[in-house]
């Protein structure tokens, strides 16, 4: 399709690729054609989120990205925090879908592993999970498992928080420094070490626990990074976790009547969230929130089922053509499937 762009079947193609949870993977997007170049915007977020939007779980963490423009590929590197699909985004564009499939136990223990914890069953990304793996990986760090495992946590943006994680690596070393990185640089590395981020406090370290207080003012991905000491002689080289920061703010603005005030909404993905969302856009066209909108519904195969859709500013009426298609279909082509 690089070669032959005007083919129709290219007008159809969307790569699709399969990596597991819990590792960092990486998957590669041939950017001819598609106006990509190495000042691109990347993201990575759930299928049920829209390329260009913000999404308040997005379902990865994002490490680094890379544009080759010699054979004009695009690499972005990224740990699949569940099982599940995922859209890979560009400049706004949907480029790419990732399926991620539950790994198999990485640790090499018998019992005792992460692998074995009620709260890591079917909720890998959970914070009261990454406690636990981070805990185990503190105490056994000769098991093959930890050397692929950095703890990810999801903070809020512009809120004081705190993270707590054990460290082997700092167990017994004395007082604790801490620093956010940005997530394509190493840690230690203080060329380029975050202003978008602060850390007011670190404490703990003699038992191997780890508590840093911080605050995020920007929506991306950090690396945590500690060193032993206190100064400016702390070498910030030991990678204590990722932090996925998110702006959850209300993206609706217009009336106070809006779906973040809504108790339809205590669960945004719920059916009575999407309906009430749906009027409310109808009514207010021009609330930014609503360009960021789309309706998903859950139904199950093998029954008839009926989704609704609000019409009013999309100039539907009793003429619209309707078609359901798949995911990597494009509305308005012929999908053969």
């Amino acid at each position: 399709c690089s070669q032959f762009p005007g083919d129709g079947g290219c007008g159809l193609f969307l790569p699709l690729f399969v990596r597991e949870t819990q590792v960092v993977s990486e998957v590669s997007v041939q950017g001819s054609g598609l106006g990509l170049d190495a000042r691109t915007s990347v993201s990575i977020v759930r299928e049920d989120c829209v390329c260009g939007s913000v999404c308040s779980s997005p379902g990865a963490t994002q490490l680094e990205s890379s544009f080759d423009p010699v054979a004009e590929m695009l690499s972005v590197s990224f740990v699949g925090m569940a099982v599940g699909r995922l859209k890979v985004c560009a400049n706004g564009m949907h480029v790419a879908a990732v399926e991620v499939i539950a790994a198999g136990c990485e640790f090499d223990g018998l019992s005792g592993t992460p692998c074995s914890e009620s709260v890591c069953d079917g909720a890998l990304d959970s914070e009261e999970c990454q406690l636990v793996t981070a805990e185990y990986c503190a105490f056994h760090s000769e098991d093959r498992g930890c050397a692929l495992y950095v703890p990810v946590f999801m903070r809020a943006a512009n809120e004081a928080t705190s993270i707590e994680v054990h460290s082997g690596a700092l167990q017994g070393r004395g007082i604790v420094s801490a620093q956010l990185y940005e997530a394509g640089c190493a840690c230690g590395d203080s060329s380029c070490a975050s202003n978008a981020g602060s850390v007011t406090s670190v404490s703990g370290g003699d038992e191997g626990l780890v508590v840093v207080e911080l605050m995020m003012s920007a929506s991306r991905t950090f690396k945590l990074c500690a060193g032993a000491g206190s100064g400016s002689g702390v070498q910030y080289t030991v990678h204590l976790a990722n932090v996925l920061v998110a702006d959850i703010s209300c993206q609706f603005h217009m009336s106070e009547s809006n779906p973040c005030t809504s108790p339809l909404c205590e669960d945004p993905v719920s059916e009575e969230c999407q309906a009430y969302t749906a009027e409310y856009c109808s009514q207010f066209p021009g609330d930014g929130g609503c360009g960021l909108f789309l309706p998903l519904f859950v139904r199950e195969t093998q029954v008839v089922s009926e989704v609704s859709v609000q019409g009013s500013g999309l100039g539907l009426d009793a003429r619209t053509s309707v078609s359901i298609v798949r995911e990597d279909c494009v509305c308005g082509s012929v999908c053969s499937s």
